[in-house]
């Protein structure tokens, strides 16, 4: 991800978005309770206005921990008052919270990250390939990071480093076969897709995305329920195939 480290070898970085997302972590245990309700839990913001994408909970070495997803300007008070006061922001932000998951306190401090999306430029170049994020950048809030760099990954071990050895050199036409891939085209442009489709679903308010949201958690409460009488035929749902996500202009 170093800048300088890409521009020693000639490789620029073009931005699709900046200051794509927010995301910030830190550290809960229960108050007033021995546990939270759930182990686990994946909580949507409540109100457009409120610029959430979702706030997530799980276990992790002893403690619970807390990732929030959000679609705001850096310079917006509301993300000074959440490093400051997080269990507080977070209530006042989220009132349905506490009666979801239960009281909790924050126990360190919260860490922030802005997101820029960004594509690299310029970058067949002998002997250098770039993958992951390093490519491309990816939206924390779309979950796409870890399946691109997997599917670069793959690609790169089962097609391209095989024939890249069978002959001398590592030219640039050889390394431009790599991102010429259509298997991880396709994955880098479902990043872009699901980036533009969180945020719109997050904070765009005309009609067409109100309807969408309306769609969206209702088919999600739908499922919820159908999961309480048959977690297995609510597990078969989930699997079935979703259609694609429009790309948004």
């Amino acid at each position: 991800m170093g800048d300088i480290l890409r521009r020693d070898v000639g490789i620029e970085r073009r931005f699709v978005h900046q200051r794509q997302s927010l995301t910030f972590g830190f550290n809960v245990r229960p108050a007033g309770a021995s546990a939270f309700k759930h182990p686990a839990l994946t909580y949507y913001g409540e109100r457009v206005s409120d610029g959430i994408d979702y706030l997530n909970f799980f276990p992790a070495g002893g403690v619970t921990r807390a990732n929030l997803f959000v679609f705001r300007e850096h310079t917006d008070p509301w993300v000074k008052a959440l490093r400051d006061r997080p269990r507080e922001t977070l209530i006042e932000t989220l009132p349905g919270l506490l009666k979801t998951f239960g009281d909790f306190e924050v126990i360190d401090r919260v860490s922030s990250w802005l997101t820029d999306i960004t594509v690299a430029e310029n970058c067949k170049r002998d002997g250098v390939v770039l993958i992951g994020d390093a490519y491309q950048t990816s939206c924390p809030a779309a979950g796409t990071g870890v399946s691109r760099l997997l599917t670069d990954v793959e690609r790169l071990c089962m097609v391209h480093v095989p024939q890249w050895m069978a002959s001398p050199g590592m030219a640039a036409a050889k390394i431009a076969t790599f991102y010429d891939d259509p298997t991880k085209q396709a994955m880098d442009e479902r990043g872009l897709e699901l980036a533009n489709f969180r945020r719109s679903l997050t904070i765009d308010t005309d009609l067409r995305w109100r309807a969408r949201r309306q769609v969206h958690f209702s088919r999600r409460r739908i499922l919820h329920e159908i999961d309480k009488f048959s977690p297995s035929f609510a597990a078969r749902l989930r699997g079935l195939k979703r259609p694609q996500v429009e790309a948004v202009t």
